[in-house]
């Protein structure tokens, strides 16, 4: 699955800043100023999946507005969409041509010059040296550092009057040798007055892809400071306000369906196993997620009998969309029949360990607070544990035909009258045809 990322207004680009992360950019833009003199190379750390292109791209919007695009210039560019160039000096090139304020004195010094700058890259990474007597060899050093400052020269004349910004992102996928040269770039090539680089990564991937290069034994910290003003440790997303935030059209202002009047508790149960930090969901893993629920709600039975009911197929169905983002072979195992009820036990205890209802969510749903004044709060976790426990062990015995969906219900039944909680057809919800584990069954096949 590709990447997902918002709609950005051009106008409000942090319409959507979920994680409040506005103040952090403008207040960048402060240091920007006092620190800017031979350049500055910002580095913004975050680990995988915690919105750091988002971010990014919010930002450079933001400085396209009419309050800031007089001040700065911004490039974004994605390192990892252009690492299949043999040096990045070529690809970074691409991007300042476009600025507005280039003439053909630029064009022409970068056409006759080129190589040279090339050449200046590549020797500084693989450094091959000759007979250091040799007069043409100390010629050409001379005359690779000359075409430097002139580039740099260029590159101060053309950010005078407003501040070029780089975003630099997905450092951390490239090739390592391409990750590399592309920091000797910014450095030998870029530190001039006004010519400032935001590089978001995530820094413990892009040690182990310098330890490629250098070995085991490099002190990547002590290696990354030759490239870097600055390190920001991005603060961590609030998981449970993202989730909110990306599943709210979809339960309340979706116009193709009333999932909400359908699953009433499905978002408050999707929220409860999602904020235990067992098991670590990432922002991408939410919206892996609500693809997933997307592509199964349409097609749920939604005929319930009652309120107990209607709670547990809605747990089951938060249960199984959770365990498909972060356990794929334990959903393989349950949709197949290819467990063993020994693990029954295991498996449970780790969900509803989650289940906590005392549990202040963002918005509690109603018929939550109606289940607990019928008087059936004291048994509500017990009688979800004891429908997925009875689901699990019938689900592994009617698929492998060892028992009747009458049966089942017969004993599910029976089983429920130990809690005085009414009963239901779970046969009718659970093992009928375009059942509950049908649908999960076909988007399963989906690869997110």
């Amino acid at each position: 699955m590709k990447d997902i990322y918002p709609d950005i207004p051009t106008e409000n680009p942090f319409e959507k800043d979920f994680f409040k992360r506005e103040k952090i950019a403008k207040n960048f833009l402060g240091i920007f100023d006092n620190f800017s003199e031979n350049g500055f190379v910002l580095a913004i750390d975050s680990e995988w999946g915690t919105g750091k292109t988002t971010f990014v791209k919010m930002w450079e919007t933001l400085l396209k507005t009419k309050e800031y695009s007089n001040k700065y210039y911004p490039i974004y560019y994605n390192a990892w969409e252009n690492d299949f160039l043999s040096n990045p000096f070529l690809s970074l090139f691409s991007e300042i041509s476009e600025f507005e304020n280039l003439d053909s004195q630029f064009n022409d010094f970068i056409k006759n010059n080129f190589n040279a700058l090339s050449k200046s890259i590549i020797n500084s990474f693989n450094i091959n040296i000759p007979d250091l007597k040799t007069s043409d060899f100390l010629n050409n050093i001379r005359n690779q550092k000359n075409i430097v400052s002139k580039f740099k020269k260029i590159l101060f004349d053309i950010s005078e009057n407003k501040k070029i910004i780089f975003f630099i992102d997905e450092l951390d996928r490239c090739r390592p040798n391409f990750a590399i040269e592309l920091l000797e770039t910014i450095k030998h090539f870029f530190s001039v007055k006004n010519i400032i680089f935001v590089i978001v990564l995530d820094k413990s991937q892009l040690s182990n892809s310098i330890k490629v290069i250098y070995g085991e034994n490099i002190d990547t910290d002590s290696y990354l400071r030759r490239f870097f003003d600055l390190v920001y440790k991005l603060p961590p997303p609030s998981i449970e306000f993202y989730f909110y935030n990306i599943t709210h059209d979809l339960f309340f202002y979706n116009n193709n369906s009333d999932i909400k009047s359908k699953f009433p508790l499905l978002q408050y149960f999707l929220y409860v196993i999602i904020d235990s930090p067992f098991y670590g969901f990432s922002l991408r893993d939410l919206d892996k997620l609500k693809i997933r629920l997307v592509l199964i709600y349409n097609n749920l039975p939604t005929s319930f009998t009652n309120i107990i009911e209607n709670i547990c197929v809605n747990f089951l169905i938060a249960f199984l969309l959770c365990l498909s983002i972060k356990d794929d072979s334990l959903f393989k195992k349950i949709l197949f029949g290819s467990y063993d009820t020994s693990e029954l036990h295991n498996i449970l205890s780790k969900y509803i360990e989650c289940l906590n209802f005392d549990k202040e969510p963002l918005y509690v749903n109603n018929l939550l607070s109606s289940v607990k004044g019928f008087g059936y709060a004291k048994n509500l976790a017990d009688i979800i544990y004891q429908f997925l426990s009875f689901f699990l062990k019938s689900n592994i015995n009617i698929l492998n035909n060892n028992l009747s969906a009458n049966y089942i219900e017969f004993k599910y039944q029976n089983s429920l009258s130990y809690f005085d909680a009414p009963s239901f057809d779970i046969s009718k919800i659970l093992f009928s045809e375009n059942s509950i584990l049908d649908i999960f069954s076909f988007t399963s096949n989906f690869e997110l």
